[in-house]
């Protein structure tokens, strides 16, 4: 190995206004008012001494290194044992750095850890709920889990997993429903079994069906665009008042008002018997 010489052609010996170095290895010691060399070695930190130049601060780095060459690791795969198998198998070693590695193959990844125990470790248990953990649909607040090979793996809602790991297969057309009304637990005693229209049965005897004093309508009218607010609007509410009025007292008809209003017939008889603008 040659010898490294650095280009001190355009260098000043001492440069203590600044405590680094354009040389590897050499910083600026304030305390000691010297240059000092550093190197690292098998993981450690090997200090070469303090100098009065620049220069020689790198010079001494030079020669250590050329003395302490760095060994050329090759990257080799190791044998590591399968934990699900016990097999002995290759692996690089930066997957074991990683953690992963674990596994001989595919199979024997996605067969390592059962469904039930990959399940109910996400799962908050409780007196009441039991809480799903994992991965929750932002749509409809269900949650979701992957079952399946890497690649081929399908998402299924936690409490029909729930159901089926405690009582088994769910018959066909019937849903898993939920007491509690909470879509992520999956508590088995909070569900039951029931047809689409015993699900809707139970979510009209509990009061959770908009109609009525519960509807939207009701319960926040001044959400709608009603009337004048609504972009197809073609009268005002004087005008609709108006009419009504003068249909009341027999001063007009309903062709009458519909040519007055340029409504068709249907439109005036529909305000005329509250049909619509039903809210003034």
């Amino acid at each position: 190995m040659s010898e490294y010489k650095p280009d001190i052609s355009n260098f000043e010996s001492s440069r203590r206004h600044n405590r680094h170095s354009k040389f590897k290895g050499v910083t600026w010691d304030a305390e000691a008012q010297k240059w000092r060399a550093i190197i690292q070695r098998d993981g450690k930190v090997v200090r070469l001494g303090r100098f009065k130049t620049e220069l020689e601060a790198a010079m001494a780095y030079n020669e250590y290194a050329i003395k302490h060459p760095l060994e050329k690791k090759s990257a080799k795969k190791v044998e590591s044992t399968c934990k699900r198998c016990g097999k002995a198998f290759l692996v690089w070693p930066r997957k074991i750095r990683r953690g992963k590695g674990l596994y001989c193959s595919r199979a024997c990844q996605n067969s390592a850890e059962p469904l039930p125990e990959r399940f109910w470790k996400l799962v908050q248990k409780s007196e009441g709920c039991w809480l799903w953990q994992g991965h929750i649909n932002s749509k409809n607040g269900y949650g979701i889990i992957s079952i399946g090979p890497k690649g081929n793996a399908k998402g299924y809602r936690v409490h029909r997993v729930a159901w089926e790991l405690t009582h088994g297969a769910i018959p066909e057309n019937l849903l898993v429903c939920h007491h509690c009304d909470v879509p992520t637990c999956v508590n088995p005693e909070h569900l039951f079994l029931g047809t689409h229209k015993d699900n809707m049965a139970d979510k009209t005897a509990k009061g959770r069906t908009p109609k009525g004093d519960n509807h939207p309508a009701r319960r926040h009218p001044e959400r709608l665009a009603r009337g004048e607010k609504h972009y197809r609007a073609k009268v005002t509410e004087a005008v609709v008042l108006n009419m009504r009025q003068r249909y009341a007292s027999k001063e007009a008809t309903i062709a009458e008002l519909a040519a007055e209003s340029g409504l068709s017939c249907y439109g005036v008889q529909d305000i005329i018997k509250r049909r619509s603008w039903s809210h003034i």
